[in-house]
């Protein structure tokens, strides 16, 4: 029969538990590595089968950095292992480390990488995709207006952002008064799992790119361009980042098959919260079916041009 552990024995391991979340990453990495590693191998990112754009952040020069298709097919200090880009842009804060690495030209140039997760500098990247490709096309993306975007050619941005969801219906935390300090900030939404300062930081930095981006489509003739599909109704547990059960999954699966079937929504801007267009009467499915025969008939369009050139 085991032997019932003593206070003592309970109060080290307690204290060993707490230092260790103090000091290091709730999470190492190593698995995450193994799964990536399987999935990409040895490729570097200009070899992605599309342009991508992947957002992370430099925690030594404070700086955010994007990684890019385009900039890594020019630069080799900018052509990062996929591994270390995906590691990179998903190195979480407190959940997993940072990701350092190190990148070198023929040349014999090299370039540090002090990498933590993108989403503290684009939780919504959506803007820098279309900064990114505004570039390419060499538009001014920053005049929103029908002249604009009719002689510049902005109306050919066909602009799909997929949210993955926010608790914003089911904020919890009290204001009680104005006086915040440390325990406020940091501590009073922990027994939902909420710290007040990164909710704060985070959200706001979301929201800033959904009212820009409803803003410069709204205000045009191509609002129709632009389509959110986001939900605002996730529940605390529902929306944990690091519960990988296969019943919390299938949730979060079934979570999104709703969302096909609920109208296409935005964000009121007085809120904060998502509201129906269209007065409901188009759903994201059929939203989404629209997209994909516009891309299609773009798709031969220029399968067309190219054969009669």
């Amino acid at each position: 029969m085991a032997r019932p552990r003593s206070l003592r024995s309970w109060v080290e391991e307690k204290v060993i538990q707490l230092v260790k979340y103090i000091y290091h990453a709730k999470y190492d990495d190593k698995e995450l590595k193994e799964v990536i590693k399987a999935m990409v191998g040895d490729r570097k990112l200009r070899q992605t089968l599309t342009n991508v754009i992947i957002p992370s952040f430099d925690v030594k020069l404070l700086q955010p950095k994007v990684f890019s298709t385009l900039k890594a097919s020019r630069d080799d200090l900018e052509d990062a292992p996929l591994l270390d880009v995906c590691l990179s842009t998903s190195a979480a804060p407190l959940y997993l480390p940072l990701h350092i690495f190190e990148t070198k030209s023929a040349n014999g140039g090299s370039r540090e990488f002090n990498m933590t997760d993108g989403g503290v500098a684009a939780n919504n990247p959506t803007l820098l995709a279309i900064s990114e490709v505004s570039k390419e096309m060499g538009l001014d993306i920053g005049k929103a207006s029908d002249q604009c975007l009719n002689s510049k050619g902005s109306s050919k941005l066909l602009v799909l952002s997929l949210g993955t969801g926010s608790t914003k219906r089911h904020n919890n935390l009290q204001v009680t008064n104005s006086n915040w300090g440390p325990y406020e900030w940091l501590l009073q939404g922990l027994h939902i799992g909420s710290i007040p300062i990164v909710d704060v930081l985070m959200t706001a930095n979301d929201a800033i790119a959904d009212i820009y981006l409803s803003d410069l489509f709204q205000a045009t003739s191509f609002k129709d361009n632009y389509l959110r599909i986001q939900t605002d109704t996730l529940t605390m547990t529902e929306a944990a980042m690091d519960n990988s059960s296969t019943d919390h999954l299938e949730n979060l699966e079934k979570i999104g098959n709703e969302l096909l079937t609920k109208p296409v929504s935005t964000v009121n801007l007085a809120t904060g919260l998502l509201e129906a267009t269209h007065n409901g009467a188009v759903t994201n499915e059929a939203a989404l079916k629209k997209f994909a025969k516009r891309l299609v008939d773009e798709r031969r369009r220029r399968r067309q041009a190219q054969r009669s050139t």
